[in-house]
């Protein structure tokens, strides 16, 4: 019994430690990679509060039903979306959406290699903004 008075609270220490370094390093390296997933109303308020590049990768046929005003349209499956995204200031946050997340994650890597300091992916893209009631403006 006094074996497992001493034993119990070591394992709950272990046990804390490696939970609370474990979600800590993930963390870490969400913010070292400076790739940072929001979700629709997070995205929105950022790119409110914090001035940047809001991009829009998605094809030209999705873009016409819609996108995020002020957004920019550089479609990541274009061949020269690097040599465009370059012209881009590297220092100001930029806001990456698609249609559903996948194709923002990718620009955003791209974008990471290039040196871009702070990129937010919008979690679900624009089907999450849409779902979230979000205006969207039709491209000129």
């Amino acid at each position: 019994m006094r074996s497992l008075k001493l034993i119990l609270p070591l394992i709950l220490a272990i046990f804390w430690l490696t939970v609370g370094c474990s979600q800590q390093s993930d963390e870490a390296k969400q913010h070292e990679k400076g790739i940072v997933q929001l979700e629709a109303a997070a995205f929105k308020s950022m790119f409110s509060e914090k001035p940047g590049t809001v991009l829009d990768v998605r094809t030209n046929q999705e873009v016409s039903t819609g996108m995020i005003e002020s957004a920019q349209h550089i479609n990541v499956l274009d061949a020269d979306f690097e040599t465009k995204v370059k012209d881009l200031d590297k220092t100001k946050p930029v806001y990456v959406y698609c249609k559903s997340g996948g194709r923002s994650n990718r620009a955003a890597k791209q974008m990471q290699a290039l040196g871009f300091e702070q990129i937010y992916d919008l979690q679900g893209g624009m089907t999450a903004w849409k779902a979230a009631g979000y205006q969207t403006v039709t491209p000129k």
